[in-house]
């Protein structure tokens, strides 16, 4: 065993490292992965004992956060630093709400006499605590909380959704708590069996896995993971698109009211009722860091959570066609914009990445060229549009299931996207055909006098509105 005292950030940080075996080097026990939890920073081995614990202490209260503290040793083989969960202690006494989580002085008293009476050779490593029907994130009192409380390198922090039964576990990166691609949970070789049923019952986000890194134990920054996407060109275009609507927003709003911050929950209400689920999902957590105590974005919150969980609606598929849903919303936008005098097209790239025909240079881009490249843009989502359909018509359901469900919403209020979302994917064929008659496409006439009263006069109204927005 070896002491190492260091300073950080002001502070003096002791850390006993335990020179042992990990418990995958380690005959004696049994171990799984749960997720991918190789070539990170610290691997992180949980015993089985512990996740059945906090199992039972977040599965007995699913209406507010509760928590406590992780227990164990920080330790060195000869493959490298990894961190060893052994126990853990329910925090008593800790003031709590359905989206926020204090530890009083009384909290730290109990939890320090119990790691001196109970486990006099381990030492804190940690917190957990739960986020009902919120997902695995660390909003800005948690991160608070983990920065203040938690600052070593080896203290991690362990959310657990019980609403949506997923688990996740965040480790220092870059001076922030970063969410892994998984962790390994160990048990005694003789209870292997308890090991399959607890693995049964673990699953982690679809957003974890977002950085990798190497698992020597030594603190290198993580490379980014390649998401799996049409083009890395699309994805820096539409970001610079949405900063810049954003930002636009955000100026127009501070000029009318200075003093209010900008609501991530109406542009969360604009993303998913395009059918965005994912956009709105990371804007509502970005609204709750701001205001943990706002019922509105916390109800929806659950409520896009609980669809995300459904594996038809979520997971990298889900993520794509959430993409490909924003960038048709963008395309019609920009559909209705004026021409300004020299205006480059700010689609061209996202034209060249799609693999889209090109027409040569263009540094006088007009109305025309934004209707042109809107169509290309409905043109290529046509592929997923029927996918697409079907999965807003399947989130519908879900959602309109929740009512009068054992599923309990802070804020009854109405939820009106999904149904905005069916109508909005139903009419993106509507909005093409416009967008081919109005560019005289070869083709879209006779579509358009295949379509019904009801639908041509949709079109016109769209062809009307075209070129017009400044």
């Amino acid at each position: 065993m070896e002491d190492k005292v260091h300073v950080e950030l002001g502070r003096t940080v002791h850390r006993t490292v335990n020179r042992k075996k990990s418990p995958a080097e380690d005959k004696a026990y049994a171990v799984a992965a749960c997720g991918q939890p190789a070539d990170y920073l610290y691997p992180v081995f949980i015993r089985e004992k512990v996740i059945q614990l906090i199992r039972n202490h977040v599965f007995a209260e699913p209406e507010r956060e509760v928590g406590g503290i992780l227990v164990g040793e920080f330790c060195k083989s000869r493959r490298g630093y990894f961190i060893q969960i052994n126990d853990a202690i329910v925090a008593q006494f800790a003031e709590s709400t359905n989206v926020s989580l204090t530890f009083t002085h009384e909290t730290w008293k109990q939890v320090h006499a119990e790691l001196a009476n109970k486990f006099p050779s381990q030492q804190i490593l940690g917190w957990y605590h739960s986020h009902p029907g919120l997902g695995i994130f660390m909003s800005k009192e948690d991160e608070f909380i983990h920065q203040n409380y938690f600052p070593d390198p080896c203290h991690i922090a362990l959310i657990v959704d019980p609403t949506l039964e997923t688990w996740g576990v965040f480790e220092w990166s870059n001076n922030s708590p970063t969410l892994v691609p998984g962790f390994y949970v160990f048990t005694e070789r003789t209870n292997a069996d308890a090991l399959d049923r607890c693995l049964s019952k673990l699953s982690i986000p679809n957003e974890a896995g977002l950085h990798a890194a190497t698992a020597s134990g030594s603190i290198n920054s993580p490379m980014p993971f390649r998401r799996p996407w049409t083009s890395i060109g699309i994805l820096l275009l539409l970001a610079l698109l949405l900063l810049t609507q954003i930002g636009l927003w955000v100026s127009n709003l501070r000029s009318r009211q200075s003093l209010n911050p900008p609501s991530y929950a109406a542009a969360a209400a604009k993303m998913l009722a395009v059918g965005d689920l994912t956009g709105g999902e990371r804007l509502l957590r970005l609204q709750l860091s701001l205001n943990p105590k706002d019922e509105e974005p916390y109800s929806e919150l659950q409520r896009v959570s609980f669809a995300l969980s459904d594996p038809s609606i979520g997971g990298p598929e889900g993520e794509r066609l959430d993409r490909t849903n924003f960038l048709v919303a963008v395309a019609a936008r920009l559909a209705k914009r004026a021409p300004t005098v020299r205006e480059h097209s700010v689609l061209t790239e996202v034209e060249e990445a799609l693999g889209l025909k090109k027409r040569g240079p263009n540094p006088y881009a007009g109305a025309e060229d934004y209707i042109r490249q809107a169509l290309e843009i409905h043109k290529w989502a046509a592929a997923t549009r029927e996918r697409r359909i079907k999965r807003a018509y399947r989130v519908r359901e879900i959602i309109h299931s929740l009512r009068g469900s054992r599923f309990r919403l802070t804020s009854p209020k109405k939820c009106d996207w999904p149904d905005k979302a069916v109508r909005w994917l139903k009419e993106e064929r509507i909005r093409e055909i416009a967008y081919g008659v109005a560019c005289r496409q070869e083709g879209y006439d006779k579509l358009l006098s295949a379509l019904t009263k009801s639908e041509q006069q949709k079109v016109k109204l769209i062809c009307s509105n075209l070129g017009r927005v400044r």
